[in-house]
């Protein structure tokens, strides 16, 4: 099983913040961090609960390659959405990691990502899941709540080990990795609700994570994308 590294880096230092960004696709305003051809994107509701609004956006090499948000920062102990493509289906999967190692699927609490079909597609390059994290800020998990949330990223160039399989061993995320800061403040916004409604259930998942978690129907997930350029 291949050893994960934390994500690492001074947020504050190196001045790694999202920006204001509409997307073309869907309309949704957004705030988004960009490295590479690697983004993730995030708007909240006005009153915040548990659920967001994200955006990750994937470089693919051969149609190979994962990438992953950090919804803590780090890597150890913060709620991890991970996400790659197996043929024409994106699959999804919440992790979490007690060390330096391949995460476990996540099963401590009901989290879902729900797909919103407009922002959500593969090409030849890149791979777009744009989605409702229901139930996704959990307590002591997650960051966004926090006056200056920090969230992580990484990337591989591989897919991981059983690409069918949401609950599959990871490869090494070779290709990248960081954390940013987010204005949560800014991410608010009061279309949060019309944007939201877009989002359908995708089809569960039925992987096993490697770990004492085991089969975690809801936490992971294979998604028929549409197809864009």
């Amino acid at each position: 099983m291949a050893a994960l590294l934390g994500f690492a880096g001074s947020v504050a230092a190196q001045g790694l913040r999202a920006e204001s960004y509409s997307d073309p696709n869907t309309g949704i305003d957004f705030q988004r961090y960009q490295k590479g051809s690697y983004s993730f994107g995030i708007t909240v509701p006005e009153t915040m609960g548990s659920d967001f609004i994200g955006q990750m956006v994937i470089p693919t090499t051969d149609g190979e390659g994962w990438g992953a948000v950090s919804l803590k920062g780090g890597m150890l102990n913060g709620l991890l959405f991970v996400a790659w493509a197996d043929g024409d289906e994106v699959i999804t999967t919440f992790r979490v990691a007690g060390s330096y190692a391949n995460p476990d699927v996540y099963s401590d609490t009901e989290v879902s990502a729900l797909p919103i079909t407009n922002g959500t597609f593969i090409n030849s390059t890149h791979i777009s899941y744009t989605f409702v994290c229901e139930g996704c800020i959990v307590e002591k998990m997650t960051s966004i709540t926090n006056e200056s949330p920090v969230l992580g990223w990484a990337i591989a160039d591989t897919n991981p080990t059983t690409p069918s399989d949401p609950g599959s061993a990871l490869s090494y995320h070779a290709a990248g990795f960081g954390q940013f800061g987010v204005d949560i403040e800014a991410a608010k916004s009061a279309k949060y609700a019309q944007w939201a409604s877009w989002a359908s259930a995708p089809t569960p998942g039925t992987g096993n994570g490697g770990g004492s978690n085991g089969t975690v129907p809801g936490n992971g997930t294979t998604v028929p994308p549409t197809t864009s350029n």
